[in-house]
């Protein structure tokens, strides 16, 4: 079938040779001597098994190897330890408790508030401006006074830096009585925007 297939395309390709000429051969003939040359063995197709007369046997590659450290020790002998040369820790030294403080009176307390909301109001208000997403704030604000009613620490409790920095800052408007000890103070502050 292929030759078949093969014939057709030759014939319809060229035109069969006329039988009146006469076929005239090369001019002049190529030495057999001229022609030759070394050709190189075939390569071998994916299925063909080696042949072993033409293949040499192959030495192994030579390769520096890459040693490893053992994943365990080697086993030596066991001591034990010398528990005389351990570390032991001191107990912390004590620290000094301070002088327990004296609270205000709730009145006294509520008094400071209200002389202090304008500049309260104020911090709450920068804080609603600089993060509108937030509408209401509570707050503690502790301050510890000494025996003059003169502010020694204070502290506001909320995340917001700003907002605690302004309020600690508005309570230096407020005066504090003098008691003549230490003395601790809460002010709880509440704020909605409206």
């Amino acid at each position: 079938m292929v030759a078949a297939i093969a014939l057709g395309a030759i014939a319809s390709c060229c035109p069969p040779p006329d039988p009146q000429e006469p076929v005239t051969p090369p001019a002049t003939p190529i030495p057999v001597t001229a022609r030759t040359r070394a050709i190189k063995p075939a390569l071998l197709g994916r299925f063909e098994p080696p042949s072993t007369a033409t293949q040499k046997p192959a030495a192994p590659p030579k390769r520096e190897m890459i040693k490893e450290p053992p994943l365990v020790p080697p086993a030596g002998p066991k001591t034990e330890p010398d528990l005389s040369r351990r570390e032991t820790l001191a107990p912390p030294a004590p620290i000094a408790p301070k002088p327990p403080a004296d609270r205000l009176p709730d009145d006294v307390v509520l008094k400071l508030i209200e002389t202090g909301r304008a500049a309260f109001v104020r911090c709450f208000k920068k804080a609603v401006h600089a993060d509108p997403t937030v509408l209401s704030f509570k707050v503690r604000v502790h301050v510890e006074l000494d025996g003059d009613g003169a502010i020694r620490v204070a502290t506001a409790d909320t995340t917001d830096t700003e907002l605690g920095g302004c309020l600690v800052r508005a309570l230096g408007w407020l005066r504090f009585p003098a008691s003549g000890r230490l003395v601790a103070v809460d002010l709880p502050l509440f704020y909605r925007a409206e």
